[in-house]
Order: C-alpha cells, then structure tokens, then sequence
C-alpha cells in the first residue's frame, strides 16, 4: 500500500474509469503442440483507478481472423473460455472495482506459425464497457515474415501464405 499511495500522491494525470495496458498484441514465435498446431500467449490486462466500478458488457475478438484466436481469464486458479473461434458469445457483465485488474490470456492457435502469416490478421479484441460512449479495441497482429507469396489454395484475400518449401523453411528458423 505504501508504493501504491506514493505513487497515486504523485500522480498529474486524470485518474480513468478502466483503462486497458495494451493498444495492440504482437504474436510473434510459437510453439508447435502436438502434429499441426502452433500456440501463442499473449497478456492484456484491464483495470481501474477511480472510486466506484465499471462493468465490462461485453469481450470478444472480432474481425475476419478472429477465428485464430480465443480469450481466457484466470478464475479460480483456471481458465475459462470467453471468446474465440467455434463461440459466437462473448462474456458480459465483469465487474472492475477501484484498483482492479483483469488479466485476459490471448491465445493464437492454427495450423500454420503466426511469423509465417502476412502482418495483416484482421483480428481485434473489442471491450464493451460503462465507463464510457466507445469500446476500447486491442489490435491482434503478427509480424512479416519476407518470404510471403500471394496465391496459395489456403490464401483468403487479405493474407498470403508462403509456398510448402517457404513455409518449412519458416518453420525451421523458428
């Protein structure tokens, strides 16, 4: 409590009804599981530094790619699912009290490693809340990877993939 009331007594800025310790998550190397899918963590984490609560009405990943991706919180010393691909539902009413925070686990789980995907995912974590008009939006990307070939059977027409030799040869270096 000491460090935390230093720091608040220090503190110029305005204080915000939630606030969100990320405005996008890079999925850069992951590891492989099992014989076909590669899996990635990333953090993001909500909070709140003002009297009273907020109430998060609703969490989910949006966009053409969100199937890529799947939301958990920590609850009870496990995860629960909230968001991602094959759940259409988002999770709704989580309440923020003053000094709270939520840690949600991002996790990319596909066939193919995010650093053999072009940059542009289509994949968003969008944050419903009462603490304002505007949902807050955490872009999920992935880094470039030089080798990218348009044209692949797999391609949607936003992300090109890398031909099966460029895509072992990704795969290997990581």
């Amino acid at each position: 409590e000491g460090d935390y009331a230093e720091i608040l007594n220090r503190q110029y800025w305005r204080a915000l009804g939630i606030w969100v310790g990320d405005t996008e998550l890079v999925f850069r190397k992951a590891t492989k599981v099992g014989n076909n899918n590669f899996l990635r963590h990333e953090w993001l984490t909500l909070g709140r530094r003002t009297p009273g609560e907020s109430k998060i009405t609703s969490l989910e990943i949006v966009g053409e790619d969100a199937s890529y991706f799947q939301l958990y919180i920590d609850k009870n010393n496990g995860n629960d699912k909230i968001s991602g691909s094959n759940d259409e539902t988002s999770r709704t009413d989580i309440m923020l009290h003053e000094r709270d925070c939520l840690n949600i686990r991002v996790t990319f789980e596909h066939t193919i490693a995010p650093q053999c995907l072009m940059e542009t995912i289509d994949a968003r974590v969008r944050i419903e809340h009462d603490a304002g008009s505007d949902p807050i939006e955490v872009q999920l990307m992935v880094p470039s990877h030089t080798l990218i070939t348009p044209g692949s059977s797999q391609a949607s027409s936003r992300i090109a993939w890398l031909t099966p030799n460029q895509l072992e040869e990704c795969e290997q270096q990581y």
